[in-house]
């Protein structure tokens, strides 16, 4: 409604205008309203000044980080593998990973026994398989 120009893409968005200061303000209520309905801002992930150029992560640059994730959460020692950062990885996931709508069932059933298990606490550590 405010002439902003967006692109989303499942949790990222693309703030865009052809001057500093218009970007600025489409940031400034953007922010704004994602907080407002709820929303928490990754302010470390985020690029909030404006900038002409910016990595939009493209499916294979998310997918090499995926797996780097993978990689490195399965070589932590058993006893540092939280609920969170598992959980955290499956969801992050689901955009990137190629045929990953053909696991989503067994995905959500593995996060269901996850969550029955350490009953909702997810600084519980976990096993990885």
């Amino acid at each position: 409604m405010l002439g902003h120009k967006k692109s989303g893409y499942i949790d990222d968005s693309l703030l865009m205008s052809d001057e500093y200061s218009e970007c600025a303000k489409n940031v400034s209520d953007t922010v704004h309203l994602m907080t407002n309905v709820g929303f928490m801002i990754h302010e470390k992930k985020s690029v909030l000044i404006p900038t002409k150029k910016v990595t939009f992560l493209s499916s294979r640059e998310k997918s090499r980080k995926i797996v780097q994730a993978c990689t490195e959460l399965y070589e932590l020692s058993k006893e540092s593998r939280n609920v969170a950062q598992v959980l955290g990885l499956m969801v992050s996931s689901f955009s990137a990973v190629e045929y990953g709508p053909l696991f989503y069932r067994n995905i959500e059933h593995a996060k269901i026994q996850v969550l029955k298990c350490h009953a909702g606490d997810y600084e519980n550590f976990m096993c990885v398989s």
